[in-house]
């Protein structure tokens, strides 16, 4: 294959202007057994402890103190994806004419390994646990940051095979893109406009709106609210988000992603309760790298579980179809004690 048709590629569709990424080595992934044999996944895992060598070099830790890269002793480890999406260079260039436009699939894609506990879920995990977690993700970001060609950033959890994920060891990962995701810049500019008509944050106002009703509201802290959204698009969608405006998840301080793990793990045992999350997305959106949007962006996650697959009218027509109401599905959230 030549070096053309193995590069990875951004794409325009000329039509709606939504971003494809064209990714050949994504294919070459292994694929686990959701129900292979404990010790056989232990010994075949490539995030599992002793297994350091059968992933690229890593890039970041949480590690014992005189524990040594890519050896065991570690708590989270951070690793580029053997087979990314996007890579950290790219020989194609760049190509725009009349109808199509395509530019080098320059990026990045790394992995965050959670934890070394193969049989561990997110939510299963302590808090003092989670905050490491979070504080990688935060320390990733601020790194990424740096380079100024990449101009939006996305944290994300696939957990378990119908939410995509392709390995049961429990990981995150993030990817960073030259461009801004079409979905991620219409909000911008709603965004935007909001403000210079309100002279406020559109998710600050949303989150006085979901406290004054009440109905959709999961739980509350004083520095973080959980809700379903109120056009949710998918059953037990719920969102936790800052009380607080700051618009970069990388900005907040360790007491603060001390008091998101608590109602990250909080929420999560509820929904687990309620629905069961044996599989879901998670997700952390946090401000473009690049733009100056501090006064009208507010980060917020994003939790998904997977209930419902997306066929052929939400494909077809971009409408989802969810079969609860958001009021109903915070109501059960909330009373699964």
């Amino acid at each position: 294959m030549c070096e053309r048709e193995s590069s990875p590629e951004l794409r325009q569709d000329p039509l709606t202007g939504l971003w494809v990424i064209i990714s050949p080595n994504r294919s070459h992934r292994p694929i686990e057994r959701e129900t292979s044999p404990l010790s056989v996944e232990k010994k075949e895992c490539p995030f599992c402890p002793g297994n350091e060598s059968q992933t690229p070099p890593e890039i970041d830790a949480f590690r014992e103190k005189n524990s040594l890269p890519d050896q065991p002793g570690w708590h989270v480890r951070v690793v580029p994806n053997k087979y990314p999406a996007l890579n950290e260079t790219s020989q194609i260039l760049k190509s725009q004419n009349l109808l199509y436009n395509s530019i080098p699939g320059d990026g990045v894609h790394e992995v965050v390994i959670e934890t070394p506990d193969h049989n561990s879920e997110l939510f299963s995990l302590q808090v003092s646990e989670l905050v490491s977690i979070l504080k990688v993700f935060s320390r990733r970001l601020q790194q990424i940051r740096k380079n100024r060609k990449l101009k939006y950033a996305l944290i994300f959890k696939n957990a378990g095979r119908k939410a995509g994920a392709s390995l049961n060891h429990p990981h995150s990962q993030i990817i960073a893109t030259p461009v801004l995701p079409t979905k991620a810049k219409i909000e911008i500019q709603k965004l935007k406009q909001y403000y210079r008509n309100n002279k406020s944050c559109l998710y600050c106002d949303v989150i006085k709106s979901e406290k004054r009703q009440g109905a959709r509201v999961v739980a509350e802290s004083d520095e973080f609210i959980a809700y379903t959204p109120f056009a949710s698009r998918f059953p037990f969608e719920t969102w936790v988000i800052s009380q607080r405006h700051v618009s970069r998840f990388e900005m907040e301080s360790e007491d603060r992603l001390h008091n998101f793990a608590m109602m990250l793990k909080r929420v999560m045992t509820k929904l687990n309760r309620a629905v069961g999350l044996d599989a879901y997305n998670f997700l952390i959106h946090t401000a473009p790298l690049v733009a100056k949007n501090d006064h009208y962006f507010h980060w917020h996650a994003e939790i998904l579980p997977m209930m419902t697959s997306v066929a052929g009218f939400e494909r077809g027509a971009g409408f989802y179809i969810n079969e609860i109401f958001p009021e109903l599905a915070a109501q059960k959230i909330r009373e699964a004690n």
